[in-house]
């Protein structure tokens, strides 16, 4: 289980860092904790703006894109004393999911989705919507929202936009830590579980001297599909991320991949000084 030690492994996730922190601990390597997600701001009155639309309008098709942003849109249902009436507007639509926090936020009410993006991307749930008509709700979370917008509104006849949430941008200090961390090689690898932290980062501009030390210093590790995509975005090639979009999983990818690093190295050194057959003689256990 000593896959990371002497390894140095930033976080850029605020939420459930301190999960991170102690899963790359049970590894041996050392967490280095710099959040640059942004605080989270809840839009109470928006939210309850857009839950009295969506019972007063007809729509064909309601668009549920994250777990956080339902979960908002139902509280401000709860307050305004409609919940019920919230609920049943939902079952009667077609739903349309992209998350799986949202998915599951859907089976906790008893909810059935007609469409749910497999590979967890808004991209996935366009295409897969792109033959349906009529009227869409759609619950987007401010990134890229007024671009998914217009691709919906491609073949639906309107599309009303609902933003429950978003975050704040994260104080320069902040940044400017993790900046200096990565391209100084100060850190092994970053790990990333949002678009919103790539971005952050990168201040939605390529930055040759990050890009550069990604994708030949410090490993880039992302918690899914979605995130590993934002930074190809931003010209990071090298990334590792695991199929299931988890994060215990994405810690438990990188040891591994350390963990080859590791062996490679031991191999090559036990080549250059006669080592035999290039057994490592390691007695460290395999990654499970």
């Amino acid at each position: 289980m000593n896959s990371l030690n002497g390894k140095r492994i930033a976080i850029a996730a605020d939420r459930r860092s301190k999960e991170l922190g102690a899963l790359i601990k049970n590894f041996g390597g050392t967490p280095v904790y710099t959040p640059i997600q942004g605080e989270q701001q809840l839009h109470e009155k928006r939210s309850s703006r857009d839950v009295h639309i969506l019972l007063e309008e007809d729509f064909e098709w309601i668009i549920l894109t994250t777990g956080i942003g339902v979960r908002t849109l139902e509280n401000a249902a709860q307050q305004e004393g409609i919940l019920d009436a919230f609920l049943a507007k939902l079952q009667n639509a077609k739903l349309a999911i992209r998350g799986k926090k949202a998915l599951r936020w859907l089976i906790e009410h008893e909810l059935t989705a007609e469409v749910v993006s497999e590979d967890g991307t808004m991209k996935g749930l366009v295409e897969k919507l792109e033959k349906e008509q009529g009227r869409a709700f759609l619950q987007a979370y401010s990134v890229d929202d007024a671009s998914w917008k217009e691709s919906f509104g491609k073949f639906f006849s309107c599309v009303y936009l609902s933003r429950p949430y978003e975050y704040k941008r994260p104080s320069k200090d902040v940044r400017k830590t993790l900046v200096e961390r990565v391209t100084n090689a100060e850190v092994q690898a970053v790990l990333f579980t949002s678009k919103t932290q790539v971005r952050n980062l990168f201040e939605e501009e390529a930055d040759d001297r990050l890009i550069h030390s990604l994708n030949n210093r410090v490993k880039a590790v992302a918690t899914g599909k979605v995130t590993a995509e934002e930074l190809r975005n931003f010209g990071v090639q090298e990334i590792l991320y695991p199929e299931n979009q988890k994060m215990g999983a994405m810690v438990v990818d990188m040891a591994r991949y350390f963990d080859a690093i590791n062996d490679k190295g031991e191999e090559k050194h036990a080549g250059q000084t006669g080592g035999g057959d290039g057994a490592t003689g390691s007695d460290e256990q395999p990654v499970q």
